[in-house]
């Protein structure tokens, strides 16, 4: 599998998008049960 430099820059940023997405959501889940149990 031959994959161009590019690319690979390309996933790396798409990762990184994720992982902050990822992340931010635990953040919000983890603020909203605090909240929930008072």
């Amino acid at each position: 599998m031959n994959s161009t430099p590019g690319r690979d820059y390309i996933s790396q940023i798409e990762c990184r998008l994720f992982f902050s997405f990822f992340l931010r959501i635990v953040k919000l889940i983890s603020y909203g049960s605090r909240i929930a149990l008072g």
